[in-house]
């Protein structure tokens, strides 16, 4: 990507996707992941955050972790969060937005 997109458009964006994937090889806290979260109320979305990722530390248990220079272990996360049933997206979902709503 180019160019930056406005935070409607972005917010919209992140509300209907079903996963976020963030591929940090190094990071500090990364806003992306509370904020597709934030916008996930209604769907559940599954995070999948490289291990490296600021946010992975405090997020642990409700996102699907993976190292960002092994491709393999990469798509094995997107295959885990795009087959994972709904109530486990649920549950993992629910631990993410109280910690989101509750540190934010």
């Amino acid at each position: 990507m180019h160019r930056s997109i406005p935070f409607t458009e972005l917010t919209a964006l992140y509300s209907i996707a079903d996963m976020c994937l963030l591929t940090s090889s190094r990071d500090g806290m990364n806003l992306v992941a509370f904020e597709y979260i934030a916008c996930q109320e209604q769907r559940n979305g599954v995070l999948a955050l490289s291990e490296f990722a600021g946010a992975s530390v405090f997020m642990a248990d409700g996102v699907v972790q993976f190292h960002p220079a092994n491709i393999k272990e990469m798509a094995q996360s997107i295959d885990k969060g795009l087959s994972m049933s709904k109530e486990e997206r649920k549950e993992r979902y629910d631990r993410l937005a109280k910690f989101v709503h509750t540190n934010t």
